[in-house]
Parts: C-alpha cells; sequence; structure tokens
C-alpha cells in the first residue's frame, strides 16, 4: 500500500544525496555495516553445512550465492562505513562510489536466491514469505538509493524509493522485532528453522525511514526551485477546458 500510495504524489522534493551532517544517519549506517558484516560471517559458515543440499539440487546451486552473499555483504559494509564517513563529515563521497553503491543491490539478491532454496514448510510458511516480501523491498530501495546518491538519472527514482523503503522497514521491522525479543527472552527454540534473527534486517528497518527523513529535509530546502515533473494532463482534462 505505502509503494502504491507514494506513486500518487503529485511532487517530490528534488532527489539528491543528503549534504551537511548527518550524525543519525551515519550512526544508523555504521549498524547497518554491522549487520552486513555479521550476515558476512553467517553466510560464509552456512555455506560448509552439508545440510543445506536439498534433493535434486547441485551443491553449487545452494553454495555459490551464499559465498556470493557473503563477499558482497563485505564490500557493502565498506561501502555503508564509507556512507557514515560521509555523513560526519558532511562531504559528498557518494558519486565516487558508484560501483561500491550496487553491492547492497547484488547482496539483497544473493539473499533472494538463497530463500528460494531453503526447504518450505508449508505450517510456518509465513516467516519466508515475509523474509522474500522485505528482501525484495530492500533490494528496490537500494537501486534506486544507488542511483540518487551516484547522480545517475535520479529524476525517475524518489517515489519508487520512498514507497519501497518504507514497505521493506515496515516488513522487516515487523518480523524482526518478535525475533530480538525471543532471542533476548531466551526463547529462541521457538524460532522458525532458518529463520533465526538476521541483525541486518533489524538494521536495515531502522537505517531506512532515518536516511529518508534526512533526504527528504535536504530536498525540502530546494523543494520551491526544482520538482519531480509529472505527465501533464490532456487537453480535455484539464480544468476549465
Amino acid at each position: 500500500m505505502l509503494l502504491v500510495l507514494s506513486r500518487l504524489s503529485g511532487s517530490l522534493p528534488f532527489p539528491k544525496a543528503p549534504e551537511g551532517r548527518h550524525i543519525l544517519t551515519g550512526l544508523a549506517a555504521i549498524a547497518l555495516a554491522g549487520g552486513m558484516g555479521y550476515e558476512a560471517y553467517s553466510a560464509f559458515k552456512l555455506s560448509g553445512d552439508p545440510s543445506l543440499v536439498l534433493n535434486g539440487m547441485s551443491s553449487a546451486s545452494v553454495v555459490y550465492p551464499l559465498r556470493a552473499e557473503a563477499v558482497c555483504a563485505v564490500l557493502s559494509a565498506v561501502y555503508f562505513l564509507l556512507f557514515a564517513a560521509a555523513s560526519f563529515m558532511g562531504k559528498p563521497l557518494f558519486e565516487k562510489l558508484r560501483l561500491l553503491a550496487l553491492c547492497p543491490v547484488v547482496f539483497e539478491i544473493c539473499r533472494l536466491i538463497h530463500r528460494f532454496t531453503r526447504t518450505i514448510s508449508f505450517i510456518k510458511v509465513s516467516e519466508l514469505l515475509a523474509e522474500l516480501v522485505g528482501i525484495g523491498l530492500a533490494m528496490l530501495f537500494f537501486m534506486e538509493a544507488a542511483r540518487i546518491n551516484s547522480a545517475v538519472m535520479p529524476g525517475r527514482s524518489a517515489k519508487t524509493m520512498f514507497g519501497a523503503g518504507l514497505s521493506a522497514s515496515l516488513v522487516m521491522l515487523t518480523y524482526s522485532v518478535p525475533r530480538l525479543i525471543l532471542v533476548l527472552t531466551g526463547s529462541s527454540d521457538l524460532l522458525v528453522v532458518r529463520s533465526d534473527f538476521f541483525p541486518v534486517d533489524l538494521a536495515t528497518g531502522i537505517f531506512i525511514p532515518i536516511f529518508l527523513f534526512a533526504w527528504l529535509r535536504n530536498g525540502a530546502a530546494e523543494a520551491t526551485e526544482r520538482e519531480i515533473p509529472t505527465a501533464p494532463l490532456p487537453a480535455d482534462e484539464r480544468p476549465g477546458a
């Protein structure tokens, strides 16, 4: 619903990477980098588990996406550490990191591939579906954010970034917070197998709204001068026609 409603907005502030010092955004980026690092360790460790190979599937189809996920997670962690440094110093380093900006996108794609190789429990399939939706929306958000931060055709990215980002944050927080509560209360045995608590999902759910707020605050100063163009109405549908 958030993704659809974002497309109905008549105008949004001009899409531009946040300028100036944003301490809260930098702290959220550091937390996300930590989540990426932990995910890299978990994915590489999991790639050596022989029980992951399902009947009728080759080990390469399961192991390679996990190892690719680990590599992309490390590169993504480096990107978000540089992102945090830029936020603390107030220096626009984003346009020089165009290749690294794509690593979070590839990371989420590898996570999606891994989810499709997991054994499905039809009794508790809602956990897997929630992860698929959250990861897919996060992939869209990172893709559009990379275009805006790198100044690569940003004009068409704002609405998708806003809608997909808020939706991804909502979905990821919805299934991450209860899992975190179970872990903290010593009830982690109630978690679904292979659907453990993923710190990167919680960190992503927190980072996205903080980043969007910084982006909106930065773009509001230019809202009166530059707006995202919308398609004009046909002549017969214009008021007074």
